[in-house]
C-alpha cells in the first residue's frame, strides 16, 4: 500500500454533506457547516522557491519531492509534471472523463444555473496552489473542508472553514474577477454514481428511515462537529419528506398544542419536534423518500444539496473542470492529481475500508417501483451522461431486480 490513501468518508456515519441548498446568492456567511470561505486571489507559484508545506511531524507521500524540499532546492514545476505522463493510466483516465464532460456539455448546451451559488458556497480554494475544489454534499464534501484547513493553515478547528480569512477576501472580489480567478486556476469536481449518493443521503440524513429523537449528548457532539441542530435537521430533511407523502395530518396542531395549523415551512422548537415523534412515531421508506427527491425538481422548487444534480450545484459546463475524480477511485484520482499540483497531504489520511459494496446500495431500489426509478433517472440523467455512470441492468425493467450487480 503506498503512503497516499485518502479518508474518503463516504460511511453513513460520517457527515459529509452542507445545510442544504441556499436559497439567495448574497456572499457567504459563516454556515453551519462551512460550505465556503473567502480567500485572496489564488497564489501561483511562479519562482518555483515556494517551500512544500508539510504538517508537523508527517510526511508527503511523495518521497522525491518531500526530500527536494528539505534538502535540495525545490526541483522546477516542469520537471515534476513530466514525471507523470500522459502514458500514466491514472492521468489518461482523467484526460477521458473531462473529454467525455466536454462532449456532453457541446452536445446539450446547458445554461449556466448559480453560477454565485457554486461559486459562495461550493467552491473551495487551496491558496498556495492555485487550485479550486467544488465540494458536492454526499461526495467527500466534509474530507475535502477538512484537507483544506489542513493545507490552507486554517481556520482553527472551533470555526467553521468558511470562516478562512483569505477565502473571504478572495470572495469579496468583483464576480468577473472571481470567475476569471477561478477559470484560471487548476480545477476539481469530485463526483459520485447518483444512486449510491442518494442511498447514502437516506441512510444518513433520515437514518434509514426512523427519526431518531433528540438526545442532549447528541446534540453537543453534532454542535460540534457541524452546527448543526436537531430542530434544524428536522426542519431541512424529515418534515418537508413528511410533508410531500401526506405524512402529516390535517388537525397535527391539536395534537401537538399549537394555536395554529402546523407549517412545514416553519421551524419550531424542540419540545414541539419531540411531542410530534411522540405523537406520530413516523417512518420514511426509501421510495418515500425518493418521491420526496423527485418532488423537490418539480418546476418552482429546488433539490435539497444532499442529493441535487451535480450539474446544477458545479456548472461542470461554464466552469470546464481540468480534473473529474469520483468517489469509486478517489485513491488513484488523488494521489496522481496532488503529485501533479503538488499540494501535501499525509499519510495518516487513509480511505475508509469499510464502506458499503454497490450492490448493498444498489439493493435498496429492489422494492422502488419501477415507475419511481424512471423518475429518478429522470432527474440526474445529465448527471448519469456526463459522468459516464451506468444504470444497473434492469433498473428501468418492472420485472428485474438489481441486488448485488456494480456500476
Amino acid at each position: 500500500m503506498s503512503l497516499f490513501m485518502w479518508q474518503w468518508l463516504v460511511s453513513d456515519t460520517a457527515d459529509l454533506g452542507e445545510t442544504g441548498h441556499i436559497t439567495n446568492a448574497t456572499p457567504p456567511r459563516p454556515d453551519h457547516d462551512g460550505d465556503q470561505n473567502p480567500s485572496e486571489s489564488a497564489y501561483i507559484i511562479k519562482d518555483n522557491k515556494t517551500p512544500l508545506r508539510q504538517f508537523p511531524g508527517e510526511l508527503t507521500p511523495f518521497s522525491d519531492i518531500t526530500a527536494a524540499a528539505t534538502s535540495k532546492p525545490k526541483p522546477d514545476a516542469n520537471e515534476t509534471k513530466e514525471k507523470v505522463t500522459e502514458e500514466d493510466p491514472v492521468a489518461r483516465r482523467l484526460r477521458m472523463r473531462g473529454e467525455r464532460l466536454q462532449s456532453v456539455c457541446k452536445k446539450y448546451n446547458p445554461r449556466p444555473n448559480l453560477l454565485l451559488t457554486t461559486l459562495y458556497y461550493r467552491d473551495f480554494f487551496f491558496h498556495d496552489y492555485n487550485t479550486t475544489i467544488c465540494t458536492i454534499a454526499k461526495a467527500g464534501s466534509s474530507t475535502w473542508r477538512s484537507h483544506l484547513r489542513k493545507v490552507n493553515g486554517g481556520p482553527p478547528q472551533h470555526l467553521p472553514v468558511t470562516m478562512d480569512a483569505r477565502r473571504i477576501e478572495k470572495l469579496a472580489q468583483p464576480e468577473p474577477k472571481l470567475i476569471e480567478d477561478v477559470n484560471a486556476s487548476s480545477t476539481i469536481i469530485t463526483v459520485r454514481h447518483p444512486l449510491t449518493r442518494l442511498v447514502s443521503t437516506y441512510r444518513q440524513k433520515y437514518s434509514r428511515g426512523v427519526m431518531i429523537p433528540y438526545d442532549p449528548v447528541r446534540e453537543r457532539e453534532q454542535l460540534k462537529r457541524s452546527g448543526s441542530t436537531w430542530s434544524a435537521r428536522m426542519h431541512q430533511f424529515w418534515i418537508p419528506a413528511l410533508h410531500t407523502n401526506n405524512l402529516l395530518p390535517p388537525d397535527l396542531h391539536l395534537t401537538l398544542g399549537l394555536d395554529a395549523p402546523f407549517s412545514p415551512n416553519k421551524i419550531y422548537s424542540t419540545n414541539v419536534y419531540s411531542r410530534l415523534r411522540r405523537a406520530l412515531k413516523p417512518r420514511l421508506t426509501f421510495t418515500q423518500f425518493l418521491r420526496h427527491v423527485v418532488a423537490t425538481f418539480s418546476p418552482g422548487q429546488r433539490p435539497d444539496a444532499h442529493w441535487s444534480d451535480i450539474n446544477r450545484e458545479c456548472n461542470p459546463c461554464y466552469f470546464q473542470y481540468k480534473y473529474v475524480t469520483k468517489v469509486e477511485s478517489m485513491s488513484q484520482d488523488l494521489e496522481y492529481i496532488f503529485k501533479v499540483l503538488r499540494i501535501p497531504t499525509t499519510s495518516s489520511i487513509v480511505m475508509n475500508q469499510n464502506s458499503p459494496k454497490d450492490g448493498d446500495y444498489y439493493a435498496y431500489y429492489n422494492e422502488v417501483p419501477v415507475e419511481v426509478r424512471r423518475q429518478v433517472y429522470k432527474c440526474f440523467k445529465m448527471d448519469f451522461e456526463m459522468f459516464n455512470y451506468n444504470l444497473p441492468d434492469g433498473f428501468l425493467d418492472p420485472k428485474s431486480t438489481i441486488e448485488n450487480q456494480r456500476s
